[in-house]
């Protein structure tokens, strides 16, 4: 794969009777020229600690490879996406399911995990801007063009856009919902550039960018992209 790094480790988790449980995070990260692990740790903290322990480890890692964040990218690193482990919970099942196969079935079960998940933490911004676009891409790709799931897609879109209306997430969002909802090329890429120009690594913004250039047939840059 030509990467000169590579991060690998074991998680595992103790669970309690009525409280959050345990969790025992082994990470250790490798130079790939000649094998040689530059840094290992453990980490054993109670569950609630999760997203600290995620972004400890990664400001680790940051730090080992000698590399140095830009403030914006810092702050994203040190948030956490919600408050309510169990909404998280949600949300992973909904990107499971979302993520193996493009069948109703699949689409409409990361449906059911992101409407939990936003039920028990509607401020979970990740969760809303994904239930928008498994909507969305539900009625694109099997024609359920019902007025409930736009409706419920553009609500989503809302609250997106109500926690930081020039968030990458916000502007992803909009381009989705232009580029699905409306057919608007145009105002879809003007989205997906903006994200791009505050986190140019933003995947959802380049696979929406390349998306949109191929429908206003520019096809070597959105095979490039």
């Amino acid at each position: 794969l030509r990467v000169g790094w590579v991060l690998e480790g074991s998680v595992r988790y103790d669970p309690a009777v009525g409280g959050p449980g345990r969790v025992r995070v082994s990470p250790r990260l490798i130079r790939v020229r000649d094998d040689t692990s530059v840094w290992s740790d453990r980490f054993d903290r109670s569950l609630v600690d999760i997203f600290e322990v995620q972004a400890e480890i990664s400001a680790r890692v940051v730090e080992a490879v000698g590399l140095s964040l830009l403030p914006g990218e810092k702050s994203r690193l040190e948030a956490s996406p919600t408050t309510d482990l169990l909404a998280y919970g949600h949300y992973l099942e909904g990107l499971e399911h979302g993520r193996r196969s493009q069948e109703r079935k699949d689409l409409l079960a990361a449906v059911a995990s992101f409407e939990a998940a936003v039920a028990r933490d509607p401020e979970f911004v990740e969760a809303q801007a994904r239930l928008s676009r498994v909507l969305l891409f539900l009625r694109w790709m099997h024609y359920d063009d019902t007025a409930e799931i736009l409706e419920k897609a553009r609500k989503a879109v809302a609250a997106v856009v109500r926690a930081g209306p020039e968030t990458p997430e916000a502007q992803v969002s909009l381009g989705f919902l232009l580029y699905y909802a409306e057919s608007d090329w145009e105002g879809a890429r003007k989205h997906f550039e903006q994200a791009l120009r505050v986190d140019p690594t933003n995947g959802s913004a380049i696979i929406g960018s390349a998306f949109v250039v191929r429908r206003l047939g520019r096809w070597a840059d959105s095979a490039a992209l």
